[in-house]
């Protein structure tokens, strides 16, 4: 998920939080002009003021402002910390709690961070979510990405348009998912173990593993031509240390590249997840 496009999720959010608020005190509702100005940072200014004024807590809706504002500026901890702040004000068993949770999530998908917002997602009250397919549309979207793909499947098929799904294609998106999820990137460290480059080719990396490959037989070259010349010792002291740089740099950047390699692949695998159930919900708006 990219971060413009989180943003974009964020600011539907908030705004139907700055839509609904009471009366509020002139300094907020001049801060909300500033926001609607988009003078953010001169907006938070005021909401942080009137937070720290309101000594008896009377509006709490300042808390989730300061997170919205925090959140445009990129600084999700402060955002994180000023969601918390506004949840624990709320009421208990008070739908706008649920809200919170649903941005908390958000936030940690655009951070990768996904046990965290599968956590979040989990503690959501289902009793008081007026948009039950939202709920599960996000806790399928959260298990996919933790790799649990029985557990998200199962969310998928309560959505309200889950028989509109193409259902010969999201299994086979799944059985690509579940097989990328069992592969071992250690694999690829024992390849390049035992013959350097082997390991970053099969993930794809082609001209950084046959350049590992040449300048290992380059070095090694060297070292066997400089034998004669100078003894093995001094051949050892001088172009060891550059053969075990170049041998356990290739082990690293094996394993680092089929960690990516595994990570894109869920990615796009669950992009086209999302993008089954779109159309699948679009087939039902348009009465298919």
């Amino acid at each position: 998920m990219s971060r413009a496009s989180a943003i974009l999720i964020y600011i539907t959010a908030f705004s139907f939080w700055l839509g609904t608020l009471s009366a509020q005190s002139p300094e907020l509702q001049y801060a909300d002009h500033l926001f609607l100005q988009e003078q953010t940072d001169a907006a938070l200014k005021e909401y942080l003021r009137a937070y720290y004024l309101d000594q008896n807590n009377a509006n709490p809706e300042v808390c989730g402002k300061i997170a919205r504002c925090f959140l445009l500026k990129g600084d999700d901890e402060n955002a994180l910390k000023y969601l918390d702040l506004y949840f624990f004000k709320l009421p208990n068993f008070d739908a706008r709690r649920n809200e919170v949770r649903f941005e908390k999530q958000k936030i940690f998908l655009a951070k990768e961070e996904y046990q965290r917002a599968l956590v979040e997602i989990l503690q959501v009250t289902k009793r008081l979510e007026p948009n039950l397919d939202r709920f599960y549309f996000m806790t399928a979207i959260n298990y996919f990405f933790t790799d649990q793909y029985d557990k998200g499947l199962s969310y998928v098929n309560k959505l309200s348009y889950s028989q509109n799904l193409d259902s010969v294609a999201v299994s086979r998106i799944i059985k690509d998912l579940e097989k990328n999820s069992k592969k071992n990137p250690s694999t690829a460290r024992w390849m390049s173990a035992i013959l350097p480059g082997t390991g970053q080719i099969a993930n794809g990396e082609v001209k950084d593993g046959l350049n590992s490959m040449a300048l290992y037989v380059l070095f090694g070259l060297l070292y066997i031509d400089l034998i004669p010349d100078i003894g093995l010792a001094d051949a050892t002291l001088s172009v060891g240390p550059w053969i075990t740089r170049y041998y356990l740099g290739g082990l690293s950047n094996a394993v680092k590249a089929s960690k990516n390699n595994k990570l894109n692949k869920r990615q796009r695998g669950v992009q086209q997840l999302i993008n089954e159930i779109e159309k699948a919900r679009n087939q039902k708006a348009s009465g298919g």
